[in-house]
C-alpha cells in the first residue's frame, strides 16, 4: 500500500493509513506536519489514522518485532513532537482494530508528548467522536458529501 496523507476535511481533518516502517512513518509525519503548517485552519486540525485498511502482509508480526526491538528514530521522534506541539493540533483518532502492544505503545507516546488520542472501530465512529469534542466540525461534517 502506498503512503497516503490527504485532507478528509480541507484545513481541519487529515487522513492517513497506518504504516509500519520507520522511513514510512517519517514520511507520513513530514506530510502531516506540512499540511498542518501550510493549510491547517483554526481552531484545530485533527488526524485520522486508519488501521482498518492496512495492506501489510505480516503487520502484527512486523509491528511486534519493531516494539520488541524498541526501534526508534530521532527524526521520527522530533517530527512527532513538532506535530504534537503545533498550536492547531487537536486529536489523533485511530480507526480500526489494533493489537494490544500497538495500543499500549501509542498511549505511552501520547502521554509522553502530551497529545490527545482516541481509538475507535470505524471511520463513522471517528467522525462522531470529533463532532463531540470539536463542535466547530458538526455542521462541516454533516454537510460533507462523500464522493
Amino acid at each position: 500500500m502506498s503512503l497516503e496523507v490527504k485532507w478528509y476535511l480541507p484545513g481541519r481533518i487529515i487522513y492517513s493509513y497506518d504504516v509500519l516502517s520507520v522511513p514510512d512513518r517519517i514520511e507520513r509525519n513530514r506530510q502531516v506536519l506540512r499540511l498542518l503548517t501550510t493549510e491547517g485552519q483554526p481552531p484545530t486540525v485533527h488526524l485520522l489514522i486508519d488501521f482498518s485498511s492496512t495492506g501489510h502482509g505480516n503487520y502484527t508480526t512486523g509491528l511486534q518485532a519493531m516494539i520488541e526491538r524498541q526501534e526508534t528514530n530521532e527524526e521520527l521522534k522530533q517530527l512527532t513532537q513538532q506535530i504534537a506541539e503545533h498550536p492547531l493540533f487537536g486529536w489523533v483518532v485511530s480507526i480500526g482494530e489494533q493489537n494490544r502492544p500497538l495500543t499500549a505503545a501509542a498511549t505511552v507516546l501520547a502521554n509522553k508528548l502530551k497529545y490527545r488520542r482516541r481509538s475507535v472501530a470505524t471511520l463513522q465512529d471517528a467522525l462522531e467522536f470529533l463532532k463531540q469534542v470539536d463542535s466547530s466540525l458538526a455542521d462541516l461534517l454533516n454537510s460533507r458529501v462523500e464522493k
